[in-house]
């Protein structure tokens, strides 16, 4: 026992010196995490059906889709009987049809029926979170029931439809804002990552075919676009002294770069949609800034009141895993050595988490303080919530491909282990491995 116990001690030692995480969480403490986290959110549900208060269509967005991509991942339908949650998805989801504005519109037309659907408070925000929880529920025939509202008697799926018309409809089509999206539709001279980052990942889970999502259409001209704004928004790699290289900008139509890794998140869910792989070189770019960035804290040094890295914000988070998994990367290289970059944030979500399974707000949410947000972007962070994406290549961290340094040294210590353990046996009998 004690010889079974030295070899797990030295293997231990290997990894910790290779750099690779020894304590990840575990899928035991994951799935507790997210039953209790789930369990805290649905808790807090407004008795109109709305989730927080500073931002009530955003936050019931993001509330309802994590609850529905929860059934999805326990095998329900979020709107059957049988669904714990299902009452507070078909209230949620009432609540933001309830809310919903229908507009004419004949520019971007995907049903030919002239008209739009849109959320008002932040027009793009909204109807972009409206639109990924309607996705993200996946039931296109069901058939909305809100007396009063604008959309009452239409089918999720016409909703749906009309809302990726209007996010379309909103893209900014020429100068430096051209490809991205502003604070409402046709945002004149601006489009920021903040905006442009949450109607890209919506339309993805809209355009996603079943069961993922809708399978809606987005025309070319519309990715072409973003293709586009994305290389204005990527700060370029010059070798620049403020480490932004490959970094997502906030925005590219003034000098500001405020550049950091929740952007950067962003900017590479965007290379997925436009269909960017992960061999491309803006997309090695992107990768090589949040492996440069990997274990910064503290403030954005030009926006104190966001964060530079991912460890003490929850959206960041968000925002990294939705981008690292829609483009297919599973590791990462930090310092030498590769991890697996889902074991770490996993850990560090299932580490942070209250005893009544919510998740704390932090100093860096840009003024979006709330607990209805970093509860969701936790929750979705540890179910991998992006619809449709490539499998993840294993639950653990398979196969690292190590550098070549950290191979010599696995290799010299398996050799020293090796050779100890002929040693032992020889010494003290060949009964000691039982």
């Amino acid at each position: 026992m004690r010889l079974r116990k030295t070899f797990v001690t030295l293997v231990t030692g290997a990894v910790v010196l290779l750099g690779v995480p020894a304590q990840a969480a575990t899928p035991a403490q994951i799935e507790q995490a997210i039953a209790s986290g789930v369990a805290w959110l649905a808790s807090r549900q407004n008795a109109n059906g709305s989730f927080g208060s500073s931002y009530p269509v955003g936050e019931t967005g993001l509330a309802v889709w994590k609850l529905c991509d929860r059934a999805r991942e326990l095998g329900q339908d979020p709107l059957a009987a049988s669904y714990a949650y299902q009452a507070n998805v078909r209230n949620g989801l009432n609540y933001l049809f309830g809310r919903a504005n229908v507009t004419p519109l004949t520019e971007v037309d995907g049903n030919g029926d002239g008209q739009a659907v849109r959320w008002t408070d932040y027009e793009t925000y909204d109807t972009s979170l409206a639109l990924a929880a309607i996705a993200a529920c996946q039931n296109q025939a069901a058939v909305v029931n809100v007396p009063g509202s604008a959309v009452d008697g239409w089918t999720h799926a016409k909703v749906a439809q009309n809302a990726v018309d209007f996010l379309l409809y909103g893209q900014g089509d020429s100068g430096c804002a051209e490809g991205g999206w502003g604070y409402s539709a046709n945002y004149s001279g601006w489009s920021d990552q903040s905006n442009t980052g949450y109607v890209t990942f919506a339309l993805k889970l809209a355009s996603d075919v079943p069961p993922f999502g809708f399978d809606l259409t987005i025309p070319q001209v519309y990715i072409d676009r973003l293709g586009a704004y994305i290389g204005a928004v990527q700060d370029p790699v010059d070798g620049s002294p403020d480490g932004y290289d490959g970094g997502s900008r906030y925005e590219p139509c003034t000098t500001r770069k405020w550049v950091n890794v929740l952007k950067t998140g962003h900017l590479l869910a965007e290379m997925a949609l436009v269909g960017d792989t992960p061999t491309a070189p803006r997309v090695q770019n992107a990768k090589n800034y949040i492996q440069n960035r990997w274990a910064a804290t503290g403030p954005q040094p030009e926006f104190s009141s966001t964060s530079l890295g991912w460890k003490d914000d929850y959206q960041a988070m968000f925002t990294m895993m939705k981008g690292l998994t829609l483009i297919g990367i599973e590791t990462l290289t930090v310092g030498g050595s590769a991890i697996n970059w889902f074991d770490e944030v996993s850990t560090q979500i299932v580490n942070t988490q209250n005893a009544d399974g919510s998740w704390p707000t932090t100093s860096y949410e840009g003024g979006e303080s709330s607990q209805v947000l970093t509860t969701a972007w936790a929750l979705l962070v540890l179910e991998r919530a992006v619809g449709e994406a490539p499998a993840p290549a294993s639950a653990g961290l398979a196969a690292p491909a190590l550098s070549a340094f950290g191979l010599m040294v696995l290799t010299a210590l398996l050799a020293m282990v090796g050779t100890w353990l002929v040693r032992e046996r020889s010494r003290r009998g060949s009964d000691l491995i039982g």
